[in-house]
């Protein structure tokens, strides 16, 4: 026997997010970060400052798409836990780039409890072209003030 209970209900006083930081893809780039001989790797440098006025999110979620010539997305999501006034993120892609033409970086960034909001900002680059010796990774490093 199935069963199934459907509640249907409104949302009352549901605001639109808000655009709550300013976010600057400050560097993007080829290198060889792995050392392996290949410039394959990307470095993504951001700054994201909360707006004035806005109080400071206790959790926020970045999204950060890289976007190759061919429509491949490799993304990282990174869970920011903890108030923040500017914080600065460097992000190491490695393996990924790996064909020629132009590439985008993409930065969603959402806060999460009272003040809900969504900002946005892209980047276009263009490394030469190549071929990666390994699997794409990533890493992170970030601080905050």
């Amino acid at each position: 026997m199935f069963s199934a209970i459907i509640i249907f209900g409104t949302v009352q006083n549901a605001a639109a997010l808000v655009d709550w930081v300013d976010i600057s893809i400050d560097h993007a780039y080829y290198y060889d970060l792995d050392d392996d001989g290949a410039s394959d790797d990307v470095l993504i440098n951001i700054t994201c400052s909360v707006h004035p006025g806005i109080k400071n999110p206790q959790r926020s979620e970045y999204y950060i798409a890289l976007t190759l010539p061919s429509g491949v997305v490799y993304l990282v999501i990174i869970e920011v836990i903890g108030k923040y006034n500017t914080l600065f993120m460097s992000l190491s892609m490695y393996d990924t780039a790996t064909e020629p033409g132009w590439y985008n970086v993409k930065v969603d960034a959402f806060s999460m409890g009272i003040n809900r909001g969504h900002s946005t900002a892209s980047y276009d680059f263009d490394p030469p072209t190549g071929q990666g010796t390994g699997q794409p990774t990533a890493s992170l490093l970030a601080w905050a003030s």
